[in-house]
């Protein structure tokens, strides 16, 4: 179990970068899309150029997003796949753990039963007064 609360946490890691990854993409495109609708002041940074810079710049940090997000979703598979087999791994071990209780158990009654009939057959009778 402490196995698979490992992989459960590197898995978790890698989840809340892909999370971060995603929110920061999202702020990217908003920005994107605040840049398609010039204000006034935008006007005036297209005059000069700036708007041909932020394009860009947004333009970049997306690919730069975009390129960490695959990153990410590839290492976030490989955690997945770990995950999966070590919880594959914890519930046999359980299972087998359960299965030896079991039979530790059942090899328990036997034993008590089996007892108890020598006791009842072997013991010599009472003598009545």
């Amino acid at each position: 179990t402490i196995l698979y609360q490992k992989a459960q946490q590197k898995f978790a890691e890698v989840q809340a970068e892909e999370n971060a990854l995603r929110a920061e993409l999202e702020r990217i495109n908003a920005l994107a899309q605040d840049a398609r609708n010039p204000s006034g002041q935008d006007i005036a940074h297209a005059a000069i150029g700036g708007d041909l810079l932020w394009q860009s710049w947004l333009s970049r940090s997306s690919a730069t997003l975009n390129m960490s997000l695959a990153r990410v979703l590839a290492v976030k598979e490989q955690h997945l796949q770990a995950l999966r087999k070590t919880y594959g791994k914890c519930r046999v071990a359980e299972d087998l753990l359960t299965q030896a209780k079991k039979t530790v158990a059942k090899e328990r009654r036997e034993k008590q039963l089996q007892s108890a009939i020598d006791t009842a057959v072997f013991r010599p009778p009472r003598k009545l007064s």
